[in-house]
């Protein structure tokens, strides 16, 4: 039902309030699509037993551990051939895989982190965050922290076992990495680069980034109820003589729920956070289970990241939503003290 309703809006202000019209409508109904094989697979999903949801979430995990393994053998190549590489942080080459840059390989594997690890899959845990670091994505981190605080506040069974567990083995790579002079030097950097932009000092990407962040913000309070339509904020930039060396599909928030706020309105922006946070809702009753517990975690570590990417109709970023959906309509359909399946520690 929230996704439903919020395609639908989509749809009609794009059409009714976007100021390019055809530009908005074609991607309102890419993005419609997006919701709607959401809202089938859920429904596919729901009408098969546990088992078989389980087994989807560890497909989810597997997806991600292959993604890790991409990026760290990407890092490896980057090493022996650093010409080839397109982003630095000092010595440290940056991996996106096969993502659009490092933010976006971030925001996909630190939720699979963390379910990975609430589901004490231990060994795709730690390939995965290896990856998710070497991304040396702020967002990441946010992400991260999201996350953690999420499985903190949930304690979900076993939780001090998980704990003791990550605590030590964040002390093994700590304690491994410093043994050695270059990863001293190269988190040095990386520690510098973490700082400058938590506190506003780095102008080549925070502070670009916060400028777009109060043009979106302007432009959401000179529309407040319906906004410019989808892929308007680029158009109403131009419209205002800004951002005018890029073409203006190619201009963005590089902030989720401005970007919103900015396209759909107050009106867009209220369906949107209906559909993101009704999943969390109906899992909280059942915090305790893992797979529960693992996907709310997920899911508030893309919430937190949301202010940092952009261009929500992209599939991928809602497969976390497809199978929190779809547990939560199973739990609500059965709702039993059945225990979750686990596999054993360590697969």
């Amino acid at each position: 039902m929230p996704a439903s309703v919020f395609a639908l809006i989509c749809v009609v202000l794009s059409v009714l309030q976007g100021i390019r019209p055809l530009l908005s409508l074609a991607h309102a109904l890419l993005a419609t699509f997006t919701i709607a094989f959401g809202v089938i697979a859920t429904g596919y999903l729901y009408q098969r037993n546990r088992k078989v949801l389980e087994w989807w979430v560890d497909l989810y995990i597997f997806s991600g551990v292959l993604t890790a393994v991409y990026s760290i053998l990407e890092f490896c190549s980057y090493l022996i051939y650093p010409q080839f590489a397109t982003w630095w942080i000092g010595p440290i080459p940056r991996v996106s895989a096969l993502t659009y840059e490092p933010s976006y390989l971030a925001f996909f594997l630190a939720p699979i982190f963390l379910l990975s690890f609430a589901l004490r899959r231990y060994r795709a845990a730690a390939v995965i965050i290896l990856a998710t670091l070497l991304s040396t994505s702020r967002t990441g981190l946010v992400g991260l922290v999201g996350g953690i605080a999420a499985l903190i506040v949930v304690r979900p069974r076993d939780f001090r076992r998980l704990l003791r567990t990550m605590v030590k083995y964040a002390a093994i790579i700590a304690i491994g990495l410093l043994a050695l002079p270059s990863v001293q030097s190269a988190l040095g950097q990386f520690i510098k680069f973490v700082v400058s932009g938590f506190t506003l000092t780095d102008v080549g990407s925070v502070q670009a980034r916060l400028l777009s962040w109060l043009y979106a913000l302007q432009l959401f309070l000179d529309n407040p109820v319906f906004g410019v339509g989808i892929m308007g904020y680029g158009p109403a930039m131009h419209a205002r003589g800004l951002f005018l060396d890029a073409p203006a599909k190619e201009v963005r928030t590089t902030n989720l729920y401005l970007e919103i706020l900015a396209e759909l309105g107050g009106l867009g922006f209220t369906a949107f956070m209906w559909w993101v946070l009704s999943p969390v809702i109906r899992l909280w009753k059942h915090r305790r289970r893992p797979h529960a517990a693992g996907l709310i975690a997920a899911m508030t570590s893309m919430i937190a990241m949301f202010p940092f990417i952009q261009t929500w109709w992209r599939p991928y970023l809602w497969t976390g939503w497809i199978l929190a959906y779809a547990l939560a309509a199973q739990y609500r359909g059965h709702d039993d003290t059945s225990e979750d399946h686990l596999s054993k520690p360590g697969q």
